[in-house]
């Protein structure tokens, strides 16, 4: 937990590492999504029980999935502000789907091979994230699937299969769709992890309900992780990235306003 000034904004910062990641306690492999949210939960109430914290002044901040965890949060606070950075909206289905294709073209492959191996991902996400199998059980199920599957029996990024499973059934169109306070969307140009579709349906579904409380600021040349490249295939091969310092300057300018 940091205090200090935000650009001229008294505030008190409250970073959150999930469950067996940093300082956090705990084993991220076998972890899944409520442990997580737990840990945010217990985070942010924490922070509201603090003398020196405005609890009617709650920002909320989520990056990666983290962005999709927001608006689950907020409904269950009282939140003044949401700011995420390469989160998504759709379902996870739909997320991976959209990344594979991004992962297999940026890696070189054909227009004909990248769609053959879709037809593919269709079916293991489906057995994967809604029939609840481990990658494992889906390649002993489809053995023609094999080829197509590049991480672990039972994991996937470093966290169970259960996570991602979880993650499938949550709304968070709906979610987002209960927003009615001021939301910062933030998307790097070269981000081919999460899509700009995302960031910018998430816009759409906020500002629906009241022009203009929505903004997408998409930065240049950023890729995930607030590292700028050259171009689209050097953030894909993640070479001579640099810290992207717009990025946070937007945030922090937003954040000026948003908690006024």
């Amino acid at each position: 937990m940091l205090q200090g000034v935000a650009g001229g904004v008294d505030a008190v910062f409250v970073r959150v590492d999930k469950p067996g990641v940093g300082d956090s306690e705990g084993d991220c492999s076998k972890t899944d999504l409520e442990d997580d949210l737990a840990a945010y939960r217990a985070a942010i109430r924490a922070a509201l029980a603090r003398s020196d914290v405005d609890a009617s002044k709650l920002v909320l901040f989520g990056g990666s999935f983290g962005g999709a965890f927001a608006p689950l949060l907020a409904e269950e606070f009282n939140v003044h502000a949401i700011a995420t950075v390469g989160g998504f909206s759709r379902t996870l289905s739909e997320h991976m789907l959209g990344h594979e294709r991004r992962r297999l073209t940026l890696a070189g492959g054909a227009p004909g091979a990248v769609n053959g191996a879709m037809r593919g991902f269709v079916d293991f996400y489906a057995l994967y994230l809604d029939e609840r199998l481990t990658p494992a059980q889906v390649i002993a199920r489809r053995p023609d699937l094999k080829p197509l599957w590049y991480d672990a029996p039972e994991h996937q990024y470093g966290r169970h299969a259960r996570f991602f499973q979880q993650i499938q059934v949550q709304n968070i169109e709906a979610a987002w769709d209960k927003v009615r306070v001021p939301t910062l969307v933030v998307w790097g140009e070269y981000d081919w992890i999460v899509g700009r579709a995302d960031q910018e349906r998430t816009v759409e579904i906020v500002n629906a309900h009241l022009p203009g409380l929505a903004k997408l600021v998409v930065v240049p040349g950023m890729k995930h992780h607030f590292q700028r490249f050259s171009d689209a295939m050097q953030a894909f091969r993640e070479n001579g990235g640099v810290y992207a310092a717009d990025a946070t300057t937007a945030i922090v300018e937003w954040l000026r306003v948003a908690v006024r």
